[in-house]
């Protein structure tokens, strides 16, 4: 299936699912890096973010 949407400067555009659902995944990714960078600069350690240590840990694996 594919998808026709229009942007917020008026552009239109057709993608598929299987695009829409691997941008949705890695812009998660870029701001969950953004976030850690910051934490770091001011000298914070973020959270462990991925999933599979969330996974190991609810099964007391870590």
């Amino acid at each position: 299936d594919t998808y026709t949407y229009t942007n917020t400067q008026g552009k239109t555009y057709t993608n598929t699912v299987l695009q829409i659902l691997t941008h949705v995944v890695n812009h998660a990714t870029y701001h969950r890096a953004q976030i850690a960078t910051d934490m770091r600069q001011h000298s914070l350690e973020p959270l462990m973010t991925d999933y599979i240590a969330y996974a190991r840990e609810l099964n007391g694996e870590l």
